[in-house]
């Protein structure tokens, strides 16, 4: 994962989780919106998802793809960067991974 910086750190939680254990897609979704904001943030644009910015990012497409399931008080970290940008888009991957194992899960 190199050219990756990491923009968000934590673990999943009981309530997270569906009745196997597993993290919720939603959970997924809302986690790759935080990086987002980090992402954005760590590369010198803080504020641009605060409600007084003149300008908001719209998400305009969102590929997720689950490599393996995350479990119950996983810790886990997400690293991101941008791929592409012109004058008013850009684009971003993003890889969320297991820090115990480097295992990545989506």
């Amino acid at each position: 994962m190199s050219g990756l910086i990491e923009v968000w750190r934590g673990g999943v939680n009981a309530w997270e989780c569906d009745e196997n254990g597993h993290m919720n897609t939603r959970f997924y979704v809302q986690r790759a919106c935080e990086g987002l904001v980090m992402l954005f943030t760590r590369c010198g644009l803080p504020g641009l998802f605060a409600p007084a910015s003149p300008t908001t990012p719209m998400i305009r497409d969102m590929h997720i793809r689950f490599h393996r399931e995350a479990l119950l008080a996983a810790p886990l970290r997400m690293m991101g960067g941008f791929f592409g940008q012109g004058d008013s888009a850009a684009q971003a991957v993003l890889v969320m991974e297991d820090l115990r194992n480097g295992e990545i899960k989506a």
